[in-house]
């Protein structure tokens, strides 16, 4: 898909607590700057996450997008909100990829606290591998955190490894 200006797609509605993961992070300033958009939920009675990952590519100053990318993410598809998700290296090819990570399943907006916005949600332990060079493609489905959680951080290390930090 293609389009301009504000919601890049009026076919993918507004979301919260999504993650949003540069996948081209040593392009050059100025080049088309390409985002994995993962997750997230909108204010529909729950269930109301999403279960997609959308590759979106944006070029003029962000006034225009191409969409390359769209696909569920894994295992499942698995409905993500409070997840985490960072950029890391293929050692071996120099490939981007992205690692989303944990999260719950729902997410109601019109809860007071946390808890009663994640009220009956499942919470995830696993992790989701997405390559973005040189095809579109899902790779990991069965790689798991140790435990569930979600509030967490997802950070790229030098060493190239991801960080999983905090969270519940």
């Amino acid at each position: 898909g293609s389009g301009t200006g504000g919601n890049p797609n009026p076919a993918f509605p507004g979301r919260a607590s999504h993650t949003a993961t540069n996948v081209r992070p040593t392009d050059p300033p100025g080049s088309v700057k390409n985002l994995l958009v993962a997750g997230g939920y909108n204010n529909a009675t729950p269930p109301n996450a999403f279960d997609t990952a959308d590759r979106f590519n944006f070029a003029n100053n962000g006034t225009t997008y191409t969409l390359p990318f769209q696909g569920p993410m894994v295992p499942g598809p698995t409905a993500r909100v409070l997840h985490a998700s960072s950029f890391f290296l293929d050692p071996a090819t120099g490939i981007v990829k992205v690692l989303v990570t944990g999260g719950v399943d729902r997410c109601d907006a019109t809860g007071a606290t946390l808890a009663a916005r994640i009220a009956g949600a499942t919470e995830s332990n696993s992790g989701s591998i997405y390559s973005f060079s040189p095809v579109e493609q899902v790779l990991g489905a069965n790689n798991n955190m140790a435990g569930s959680r979600y509030g967490h951080t997802a950070t790229w290390v030098p060493n190239n490894q991801v960080v999983i930090l905090g969270g519940a």
